[in-house]
């Protein structure tokens, strides 16, 4: 049987804890469900946080924040790494 493929991709602080228990529940079905977790650094001292707490490793870290950039920037710069990760993992689901 193949496994559904998940990638999680989150950033700030409350996405991290809205997708938490999703995470935990998926963590139940390892026979079932191959996941991917995609930060994008956005916030990052409140993401590390939030990360240390729940003991969640991201398979990935975009790590998209510079100092002086655009809203602009940061969106094509996600939106860049994004693209190469969901290409290379190729998910059955994106949350």
């Amino acid at each position: 049987m193949n496994k559904i493929k998940i990638a999680m991709i989150f950033g700030t602080r409350p996405e991290t804890i809205k997708i938490f228990p999703i995470i935990s529940e998926i963590k139940k079905y390892p026979h079932l469900i191959d996941y991917r977790i995609i930060v994008s650094g956005q916030h990052r001292e409140m993401l590390d946080q939030m990360l240390e707490i729940f003991q969640i490793n991201p398979d990935y870290d975009l790590d998209i924040m510079e100092q002086g950039q655009s809203l602009s920037d940061i969106t094509k710069n996600s939106l860049l790494g994004i693209g190469k990760i969901l290409k290379k993992e190729r998910p059955s689901i994106v949350l």
